[in-house]
């Protein structure tokens, strides 16, 4: 499900960071189940399976140009392998063995070239993605790398 443009640059279902445009994510990829205005006047579309969590999300800024693509819950159907995103991208840098997210699994944090515009969770040995974002790179977000008190104990 992810593709990249004559840039390089790294898209979901046809939603490209910096250039698509809200009333375009509703026409790729229907409406959301949830929208939400944010403090900063972006809004947040909401997408399922879980809309209370907001796992899969899209984030539009005041000027209805998207942002972000956060994807925090695959159908197994539409789950990247790591190699494939590699193959297309480029060989990320790991920037942690652990995730915030759950610091005692086998996940790793992962970014991509910059001008890919994508960051990953993933598991390098079983070559499953658990979660996405898809982002402008000329705005690039901040990646939740955890603090070393977060890391788990390795010595059991």
């Amino acid at each position: 499900m992810t593709s990249s443009t004559d840039s390089g640059q790294a898209t979901w279902k046809g939603v490209t960071p910096g250039s698509t445009r809200r009333h375009d994510v509703e026409r790729l990829l229907g409406p959301p189940a949830l929208v939400d205005t944010q403090s900063d006047a972006s809004t947040l579309l909401v997408y399922p399976p879980h809309e209370q969590v907001q796992m899969n999300k899209v984030v539009v800024s005041p000027d209805g140009v998207v942002q972000q693509v956060c994807i925090g819950l695959f159908d197994d159907a539409e789950r990247p392998a790591l190699s494939a995103l590699t193959a297309r991208y480029g060989s990320p840098a790991k920037l942690s063995d652990y995730t915030a997210r759950s610091p005692r699994s086998p996940q790793q944090i992962y970014q991509f070239a910059k001008k890919v515009g994508l960051w990953v969770i993933a598991d390098s040995a079983s070559d499953k993605v658990y979660a996405a974002v898809f982002y402008d790179p000329a705005h690039e977000p901040d990646i939740p790398i955890p603090t070393k008190t977060m890391e788990p104990d390795r010595r059991r």
